[in-house]
């Protein structure tokens, strides 16, 4: 501590736990001396940073080039964002379309309509209790007398005719009735070419008593091939309506005398696209006559579809659907044969059920309003087709401009009868 007196600190004392205060013992020749308590405190070094001149110029540069990649990719986007709303503008590029959701109607206003129509229902002077009486003299005579007579009559109503469809499947007797009027018909035919017309009792017992529980088959078997002809015909109608198509334009030369003038421009549509499937020529535009072998393939494309839609749902096929072909196949086989039996199934299956939903879709549930023009002149020719092939006609016997659908009906007979 002091060298001249030759005091030296011969001892620390540490009075706290983290060394910061202390006491020293001073010692020299007289004696030694302990200190006043002591406060040490240590105070950091500063950290000096260096930065040299290269340094001060580089930062700046770095930073100036990110900035500027950013912007670069900033205008970039921009520009892509403008060229695809100007491309889907212009139909170059067109919007992914999400699925379209079909959702099942109400099947029993579509099957009874106004269930409380006036005319059917309210007989002047009547009483409930002459309502049942009248139910029960129809429904408990068990040859069907009363009923048989009723539908056969000149004078009944297609009102009428359906009260009475109504009545007897409310009980769970429509499908008996059915085969009286089925058994009735064909005992009194002479002929097959007689049966089941459209005016029989039995075909128009039917064409109402079908649609009391089959209109679900129709419409998960149908729906989808039925909108997607319907909304082609809706888009490519939209797609005529823009500018499209190609130009054809013509260089300028001159051959024997004759010149052609290289400003010459020839519109022409696009020739690709398939929507037509008119094989009529009194029904064709210029357009489609050009191309009617491409119709003609182009409805035996669609026929053929829609067949073997019809024939991969035949496991779903409603059970007294399947009873009623069963009693038409026995009763007009023994009597006119197997071809007339075939001929007698497809009247009831295909001309009777599947075909009237076809030429009336919005009236099964398939759309919610009449089809396009277009799709329904393509719904009309496929029924025509499928029908043909349910009665084992061929179509160009009738029709000369069918007659390239010969080959449809004959390579699909034995599917159908199968």
């Amino acid at each position: 501590v002091d060298g001249n007196s030759n005091s030296y600190v011969t001892r620390v004392l540490n009075i706290s736990d983290t060394g910061k205060r202390l006491r020293v013992q001073i010692t020299n020749i007289v004696g030694s001396v302990l200190s006043n308590e002591t406060r040490i405190v240590v105070n950091p070094a500063p950290i000096t940073t260096y930065t040299s001149d290269s340094d001060r110029v580089v930062g700046p540069v770095v930073g100036a080039v990110i900035g500027g990649l950013l912007l670069l990719l900033l205008c970039c986007a921009i520009c892509f964002c403008v060229l695809f709303l100007v491309l889907l503008k212009k139909g170059i590029i067109r919007k992914k379309k999400s699925a379209k959701l079909l959702t099942p109607p109400d099947y029993e206003n579509l099957a009874y309509g106004n269930f409380t129509n006036d005319r059917l229902y309210t007989i002047t002077g009547g009483t409930e209790r002459d309502l049942n009486e009248l139910e029960s003299l129809v429904l408990h005579d068990d040859d069907y007398i009363l009923a048989l007579t009723i539908s056969e009559s000149e004078d009944i109503t297609q009102d009428a005719l359906k009260s009475l469809v109504w009545v007897f499947q409310y009980h769970n007797k429509g499908l008996d009735f059915l085969k009286a009027l089925i058994q009735r018909e064909v005992q009194a035919s002479n002929s097959e070419s007689t049966l089941f017309r459209a005016n029989s009792s039995a075909c128009t017992f039917y064409t109402t008593w079908v649609r009391t529980f089959g209109i679900p088959y129709i419409w998960n078997t149908l729906v989808v091939p039925v909108n997607e002809l319907n909304d082609n015909a809706r888009s490519r109608e939209e797609d005529e309506d823009k500018e499209g198509g190609y130009e054809l334009k013509t260089k300028s030369s001159t051959t024997g005398g004759s010149s052609m003038n290289g400003n010459t421009s020839l519109a022409t549509r696009q020739v690709l696209t398939m929507d037509s499937m008119e094989v009529d020529p009194l029904k064709m535009g210029d357009k489609e006559a050009a191309d009617r072998t491409v119709n003609t393939i182009q409805l035996w494309l669609v026929a053929q579809k829609l067949f073997s839609a019809i024939i991969r749902s035949k496991q779903t096929v409603p059970q007294e659907v399947r009873e009623i072909l069963g009693f038409v196949k026995k009763i007009v086989k023994d009597k006119f044969g197997k071809d007339a039996a075939f001929r007698g199934m497809g009247a009831f299956m295909f001309l009777r059920y599947i075909c009237p939903s076809l030429l009336a879709p919005h009236q099964w549930g398939l759309l919610d309003e009449a089809p396009h023009a277009t799709s329904q002149r393509q719904l009309i020719l496929l029924g025509k087709v499928i029908q043909n092939l349910a009665n084992g006609t061929l179509p160009g016997t009738k029709e000369d401009y069918m007659e390239k659908l010969n080959e449809f009906i004959v390579t699909n007979q034995i599917p159908l009868v199968v």
